[in-house]
């Protein structure tokens, strides 16, 4: 089971790195598929408001560095 967003992920939605748009920093619940990502989102989402990456509102939010050790791990393997 690898790493995958959902299918209807949007690469090209308003994540760009601009001085206007500063760069994604929080992603959700609705994001991912993997049951590990699922569940360190679950249980480490602290903010709510509307995701970064897939622009769902009024869900709770995760800073994208609470997920560095999960997939350095899944990187290195």
């Amino acid at each position: 089971m690898g790493l995958r967003l959902k299918p209807d992920f949007d690469r090209t939605a308003k994540n760009t790195n601009t001085m206007n748009n500063p760069p994604a920093e929080y992603c959700c619940f609705n994001c991912f598929t993997h049951p590990t990502l699922l569940e360190i989102v679950k249980h480490g989402a602290d903010t709510e408001g509307q995701c970064d990456f897939c622009g769902s509102e009024s869900v709770l939010l995760l800073h994208v560095s609470a997920l560095y050790d999960s997939l350095n791990n899944a990187v290195r393997m």
